[in-house]
């Protein structure tokens, strides 16, 4: 499920520490890996990157228009 990624990531933006910190207690509580979480984290901020960045569509984003279009949106 990204849709974490795109609640800690707004978070960050809005310079919400204590949200931030919610999620991850979260996260960890349900006994997920937070080295996986981590990497994918990663992956999320890239593709945030990619997103913004590139006009158009791209081989680098092979995801979804929906996905891609909220990336852009975020």
């Amino acid at each position: 499920d990204r849709s974490v990624f795109f609640e800690l990531t707004d978070a960050m933006n809005n310079s919400d520490g204590g949200r931030c910190m919610d999620i991850i207690d979260k996260i960890v509580l349900q006994g997920r890996d937070i080295g996986q979480f981590v990497a994918d984290l990663i992956t999320h901020f890239r593709n945030l990157l990619l997103a913004v960045s590139i006009e158009g569509e791209t081989r680098a984003l092979d995801y979804s228009k929906t996905y891609v279009d909220r990336l852009r949106e975020q």
